[in-house]
């Protein structure tokens, strides 16, 4: 059997600027500690890794097929929902292990929850963008899902129908799925392919980083970065020492902008030094003081008293923030679809 990473680099790509350690830092939009570059260290456990996106519970004569890059064959994603979800969500686990335990639980809820969300939209006549979540899920170095620490928007939310420049209200109403707002109405930003204009990651297509000012391809961690002329380092990376540094693991330093935790795998920094933390349940303490995040919940109480808070499920009474991701609350409900702030 062939080796899943070598392939996997080869597909198209996605990202976020690195950092450099030089005159003046650059760090990583998005996610800050995101674990993509841990697949590139010397010695890696499987979890450092990611590979095509299988295609269990998949349909005879109906997938959405994404070019290869390289010479490679194309890869194809079974278009139904199962298969959609298993894929999103094998991903996740594979990038960021500890993001799919905490933000729901195991690999088997967060298929149930993303093949949900798929066939709310099937269901309303809204599909989602097929080939754009393959592409997305095949990004290498984990661009795509370390950019944000998730699954890929592309993957969770049908494409709106307003253009570069029109006016919207969240990022489901642009074709993009980015919508620059702070309050009320924004308007909706382009992403831009290869050698065009960005002034940041999330200006570039899913699988870009933004390069120095142009959207790129980024290179593997543990190549050679330069803060003048070559800034592509993938997400979870820093550009420290003219290298693409991955982001630390347990007993590595931490602290300041060049060291840092790789939080997609689990750490955090404490005291100068990247710790495990661990996934905790309802009733459970968590916070900084006990190394603890909460499973599939919420950290609710004062700082020295702090305890896990279970998130509400689809159609479960919240407040804003009380539900399970990737719903939203709307109108006091946890819901697949928040409402536009911008008609």
């Amino acid at each position: 059997m062939f080796d899943r990473w070598v392939f996997f680099g080869l597909l198209l790509t996605a990202g976020v600027v690195g950092c450099s350690k030089s005159s003046s830092p650059h760090r990583a939009p998005g996610d800050d500690d995101s674990n993509v570059g841990a697949a590139g260290r010397e010695v890696a456990p499987p979890s450092r890794t990611a590979g095509v996106p299988g295609s269990g519970g998949s349909s005879a004569g109906s997938s959405a097929t994404v070019a290869g890059a390289g010479g490679i064959a194309a890869v194809e994603l079974p278009r139904t929902c199962d298969a959609l979800a298993a894929a999103a969500c094998e991903q996740l686990g594979s990038c960021s292990p500890f993001k799919l335990k905490t933000a729901f639980g195991t690999a088997a809820e967060c298929t149930r929850v993303v093949a949900g969300v798929c066939a709310h939209f099937e269901d309303a006549g809204t599909s989602l963008d097929w080939a754009g979540c393959a592409n997305a899920l095949n990004a290498p170095y984990c661009a795509a899902i370390n950019a944000k620490g998730a699954i890929p928007l592309v993957c969770l939310s049908p494409r709106g129908g307003r253009a570069s420049g029109e006016e919207c209200g969240r990022n489901a109403d642009c074709a993009s799925l980015s919508c620059q707002k702070k309050v009320g109405c924004g308007t909706c930003l382009a992403r831009g392919a290869v050698d065009e204009a960005c002034l940041a990651a999330d200006e570039c297509e899913d699988g870009l980083v933004c390069n120095l000012g142009h959207c790129a391809q980024p290179v593997a961690p543990g190549a050679h970065c330069d803060l003048k002329a070559d800034l592509r380092c993938p997400p979870g990376t820093l550009c420290v020492d003219n290298k693409c540094k991955p982001d630390g693991i347990e007993g590595e330093t931490c602290g300041d902008v060049f060291a840092r935790c790789s939080h997609g795998l689990g750490f955090a920094c404490r005291n100068g030094g990247c710790t495990a933390l661990s996934a905790a349940a309802k009733g459970e303490a968590c916070g900084t003081s006990s190394n603890a995040e909460c499973a599939v919940g919420a950290c609710s109480g004062t700082w020295s008293d702090q305890q896990c808070v279970k998130a509400s499920d689809l159609g479960g009474l919240c407040n804003p923030g009380a539900c399970r991701s990737p719903y939203t609350c709307v109108d006091g409900k946890c819901a697949i679809e928040e409402a536009s702030s911008c008609k």
